[in-house]
């Protein structure tokens, strides 16, 4: 059984701006919070939580097959005022 989600992957650039901000968030936050490396940050679209091993690879497949009929797109990143 594993944990799974789909996941978007985002630029190198963006995610040290991520981290940059988190630096800043994590001294206004309690104690004892996990953050996450630059390196593993992404955008989460989906958690699935908990999942038998024997099924990973049917998602796997059925996640390729919709990313694969899918048009690409840009996403940006900005500050809403």
């Amino acid at each position: 059984m594993k944990r799974i989600f789909i996941a978007l992957e985002i630029p190198a650039s963006t995610r040290q701006l991520c981290y940059q901000q988190m630096q800043q968030l994590k001294q206004l936050v309690p104690q004892g919070w996990r953050w996450e490396a630059p390196e593993k940050i992404h955008l989460t679209l989906r958690f699935l939580g908990d999942t038998e091993n024997l099924r990973i690879d049917e998602v796997k497949q059925l996640v390729e097959t919709v990313v694969s009929s899918t048009p690409s797109f840009s996403l940006e990143i900005g500050r809403h005022e």
